[in-house]
């Protein structure tokens, strides 16, 4: 079997499991060193969407992009854990994009700061289309279609295209952990032990056996709307408003402090 993190190839999972403890504080070390966003998906196969998506207690008018979620892997072999979104959330309000395809070109911009607004949210994995058990937090923006919004996202938007999102984003604490009984990975069992079974696309965790648990992660500048995100639980939620006619809603006003030049050393 080929261990990505690696790029290695191994006889036996358990001769695997020891090379990534071996060399998991390198690998967490480039983890940290680089920005994570979409990865088109390779090995995560879920379930088909229903069309049945629908979260209480949204405004109408607005659309909701699923920027991220926990307890499901993805395609980095990923689970962010409850609460690693919680801090970056708080501090990053009034301060991230909504963009096309993580770029931040002018033209490629679905909504400025200004109008999007950051929202985190516990929710059944039914009530995003999935036919699985449990619960997820969600990382979402509560954003509108802007007069400057490029033309493909406002058709995407419009038509309800199938896209999905993805979140631009440094690791800050992140840890190993695998399923195995050699004595010499009980840190890394313990911690796949308490996780497992609250992961909602587990048998895929279970096929290698291992996995990356994100204790806390800092967005970085923006989410985007993608065609294939490392995560693809993450649609776009449509709350629609009682006018059905009215399609595009006016810019969030007064909602959130009026964007600055920033930096982001200046946050972390």
């Amino acid at each position: 079997m080929i261990c990505k993190e690696l790029n290695t190839e191994f006889e036996n999972k358990e001769e695997m499991f020891k090379a990534l403890k071996a060399n998991a504080d390198k690998i967490i070390s480039l983890k940290k060193a680089t920005v994570k966003n979409s990865e088109g998906i390779s090995n995560i196969i879920s379930l088909k969407d229903s069309n049945d998506k629908t979260i209480a207690g949204l405004e109408e008018g607005f659309i909701y992009p699923i920027i991220s979620n926990t307890m499901y892997m993805d395609s980095h072999k990923d689970v962010h854990d409850n609460g690693s979104m919680n801090k970056t959330v708080k501090e990053q309000k009034g301060k991230v994009h909504y963009a096309m395809n993580h770029d931040l070109s002018i033209g490629k911009i679905i909504a400025y700061p200004n109008d999007v607004e950051m929202l985190m949210k516990t929710v059944k994995w039914s009530d995003l289309g999935r036919a699985y058990e449990g619960t997820t937090e969600l990382l979402m923006f509560k954003t509108n279609l802007q007069d400057y919004s490029p033309n493909d996202a406002r058709i995407a938007i419009e038509q309800k295209l199938p896209v999905q999102n993805s979140i631009s984003m440094i690791y800050k604490d992140i840890v190993l952990a695998v399923n195995s009984e050699d004595k010499d990975l009980r840190a890394e069992k313990k911690a796949y032990d308490n996780i497992i079974n609250q992961i909602a696309n587990k048998e895929e965790v279970e096929k290698d056996g291992y996995l990356w648990i994100v204790k806390q992660l800092a967005i970085r500048n923006e989410g985007s709307m993608v065609t294939l995100g490392s995560n693809d639980a993450t649609p776009i939620i449509y709350s629609e408003p009682s006018n059905k006619d009215t399609q595009i809603q006016e810019p969030l006003k007064d909602t959130q402090t009026q964007g600055k030049a920033w930096s982001f050393t200046d946050i972390y």
